[in-house]
């Protein structure tokens, strides 16, 4: 780094071409090391290049998988440390909405399908009676007109 240009915070090294983004506040302009790290990254000595191995999570990396989701389990998010378990809930709750929401799908279709049946056959009696009315109607005056 020339003595005259000072990086942004998330620079460091000559003409501040080199990034320290997964620091947690301002790298050294020279050496690119950090105090602490992001969620999910660790070893600031090294501007906070690595993310967190298996079984670790949060600042630092010092957060313990193991510890916090049972062992031999690791974590599903290297920030947060969330649990597999975690995530599971959150698909059974979905997959139960949508089941809901499929099952009323079907029994809306049923029903409806039904009372449109219901509505063809009444309308079809309907017709029926009135069909026969006139063709009654019409066998009546043509015997009438028979026996004159």
């Amino acid at each position: 780094m020339n003595g005259t240009k000072k990086c942004n915070p998330q620079a460091w090294g000559d003409d501040c071409s080199k990034s320290c983004i997964h620091c947690a506040d301002e790298c050294n302009q020279v050496t690119g090391s950090c105090t602490k790290c992001l969620s999910g990254y660790k070893d600031p000595v090294l501007h906070c290049s690595k993310e967190c191995d298996k079984f670790e999570f949060g600042a630092d990396c010092i957060g313990d998988c193991k510890t916090k989701c049972g062992m031999d389990i690791d974590c599903i998010n290297r920030v947060t440390g969330q649990c597999p378990e975690e995530q599971g809930f959150a698909w059974y709750l979905i997959i139960t909405l949508l089941s809901v929401i499929l099952f009323a799908g079907i029994v809306y279709y049923v029903v409806t399908k039904k009372q449109s049946t219901k509505n063809l056959v009444l309308n079809g009696s309907k017709t029926l009676t009135a069909s026969k009315s006139k063709l009654n109607e019409k066998g009546t005056m043509g015997n009438q007109s028979d026996d004159v």
